[in-house]
């Protein structure tokens, strides 16, 4: 990463430079939570990439969920029940919510979720999904990436360590 794009991921992830005040809330409070400030239960996970994910269900509120993930689907399943107990987990269509753990086969309709969390930016769905985003967020950084289609936010990418 070069020295330009790393102060920008560094400026971006404590907020300055983000105007829009919904992507403002996104980075101050769900992706990069001051210390100290934890979601109610977030305390009791102990990795630190699922405190990520319990915070974006917590504040997204899916009421559909689908996993594309191999070995780590009864670990994500889990979680996403603690963090939304009537929360529905599907298995095809199109979800509220996608989770992707590593470089997991998504069904066409699933890429159509309204947020699309991604382990790993090299999936293909992040450059699909940035090609075609019209309205709506993208945060990412060379490890993971967070897809927000809204028809109320115009079309932005951010680059942010989370």
């Amino acid at each position: 990463m070069g020295l330009s794009r790393w102060y920008k991921s560094w400026r971006h992830g404590h907020g300055f430079g983000v105007h829009s005040p919904f992507a403002y809330r996104m980075v101050r409070e769900v992706l990069r939570p001051p210390h100290g400030y934890a979601f109610y239960a977030e305390k009791g996970i102990m990795h630190p990439e699922l405190r990520l994910i319990y915070r974006i269900l917590v504040d997204r509120r899916p009421s559909t969920v689908m996993i594309a993930a191999g070995s780590q689907k009864g670990l994500l399943s889990k979680l996403v029940e603690t963090a939304l107990p009537s929360v529905t987990l599907i298995d095809g269509g199109t979800p509220d919510m996608l989770i992707v753990h590593g470089m997991a086969d998504v069904s066409p309709e699933a890429v159509n979720a309204a947020v699309i969390y991604l382990n790993d930016s090299g999936h293909p769905l992040l450059a699909k999904a940035s090609a075609s985003l019209v309205r709506g967020h993208i945060y990412r950084n060379p490890i993971r990436a967070l897809i927000i289609r809204d028809d109320r936010l115009p079309a932005q990418i951010f680059e942010i360590k989370f």
